[in-house]
């Protein structure tokens, strides 16, 4: 099997960043607007906004951002140990 990586435009990596805690207002309102429908979402924008606070703030999340002029326009956030971040947001 011959697998190659997703070839992505070089101006296109140029702006990904980590995700930090002053784009969490954009995330969420993205997040929001994205996934509307489910369960976290439908739990408010303030509600999202104290979610990825709390993730940005743990050891364990990865996150990083897309900017175009300067603007956020797309993220993707994940974890190394999901249980671990969690327990750290929650309790």
């Amino acid at each position: 099997m011959n697998i190659k990586p997703f070839v992505v435009q070089k101006h296109i990596v140029d702006n990904i960043r980590p995700m930090q805690l002053s784009d969490v207002k954009r995330v969420a309102e993205l997040h929001h607007a994205a996934m509307g429908n489910s369960l976290w979402a439908q739990l408010g924008k303030p509600f999202l906004r104290e979610l990825y606070r709390g993730m940005i703030k743990s050891n364990f999340f990865l996150g990083f951002v897309y900017e175009e002029q300067n603007q956020v326009e797309g993220f993707i956030a994940g974890s190394e140990n999901t249980a671990k971040m969690m327990k750290q947001i929650f309790w």
